[in-house]
């Protein structure tokens, strides 16, 4: 487990070639994890939580996001903020995404599935892939596959759902 407290921060000045956890990454007390540069490959065995602000930030690239954990316990990104300035090039979420952001400023790409994906760049946990999260690319987003359901429990929580939304053409600050 990787897991980073309030204030607790992995912070690379330059580029970042590979960054894999074999268990959970967790920033949900406090904590998070910046690269200046491009961060090549973000690997996690098991979950992804967050505290839904500033969570992953990366100044350049991200090339491959692999969370593999979830199914039975759980999404595998959940409450996470990810925020990438520039493209998000492969994406491997096997047991979906619940209460997240992730932003790219230009591109999201699925990228090469990886092996056990079931042919889904998002998987389901249960019926669902995507949950009370938002899904923002500055430009356009391609060969995404989502093996699940998209929804928000917005209409019948009003006060604690979320929108769900997948948008090609709108940045991190809501231009369009």
């Amino acid at each position: 487990n990787v897991t980073l407290g309030s204030g607790g921060q992995i912070a690379v000045d330059g580029n970042l070639g590979t960054f894999s956890v074999g268990s959970n990454l967790q920033t949900s007390g406090g904590g998070r994890i910046h690269v200046l540069g491009n961060l090549g490959d973000l690997s996690v065995t098991g979950i992804i939580q967050g505290k839904g602000s500033e969570d992953i930030v990366v100044g350049d690239d991200l090339g491959q996001l692999t969370v593999l954990g979830g199914g039975n316990n759980g999404f595998g990104l959940q409450g996470a903020d990810i925020d990438v300035t520039n493209d998000i090039q492969g994406l491997d979420v096997r047991s979906g995404i619940t209460d997240s952001l992730i932003t790219a400023g230009t591109l999201i790409d699925g990228g090469t599935l990886g092996t056990g994906s079931n042919g889904w760049n998002i998987g389901p946990d249960g019926t669902v892939a995507v949950f009370d999260s938002q899904i923002l690319a500055g430009y356009e987003i391609r060969n995404i596959t989502i093996g699940g359901d998209v929804k928000s429990d917005l209409p019948g929580n009003p006060s604690s759902g979320r929108v769900t939304r997948i948008v090609a053409g709108e940045d991190a600050s809501g231009t369009f």
